[in-house]
């Protein structure tokens, strides 16, 4: 139990470090025009540390989002090799990007909330 605990937290520590990492190297380091005005906006980190889902946000609500994913696959090893430079891991991860929908959801929740108390 304890050493589960130990583990949650390590992982939870190391997802907020490659946060900060990864926005960090995106947008300062990534030079494909189509990666531009990207925010990461949390991750998920497996277990065992070996894959780390990168969930983003653009700032540019009407931005191609296909177009940055594939900048964003097309420069992971870039990125990977550039977060060994920064954190040291037994092994880093390999990412794999997604276009967070969560905002959208919770707005669609929010305006079907609202029809639903103006009826």
């Amino acid at each position: 139990m304890i050493r589960a605990m130990k583990t949650h937290h390590r992982i939870e520590r190391v997802s907020q470090l490659l946060r900060e990492i990864l926005s960090e190297i995106i947008l300062f380091r990534v030079k494909d025009p189509r990666v531009k005005d990207v925010v990461v906006t949390h991750l998920k980190v497996s277990g065992d540390l070996s894959t780390c889902s990168v969930y983003f946000r653009l700032l540019d609500e009407k931005g191609d989002v296909e177009g940055v994913k594939n900048g964003l696959e097309r420069a992971e090893s870039f990125i990977r090799s550039e977060v060994s430079k920064e954190i040291r891991l037994k092994k880093i991860p390999f990412f794999r990007f997604f276009y967070d929908t969560q905002i959208d959801q919770a707005m669609r929740v929010e305006s079907i909330l609202k029809d639903l108390n103006h009826h």
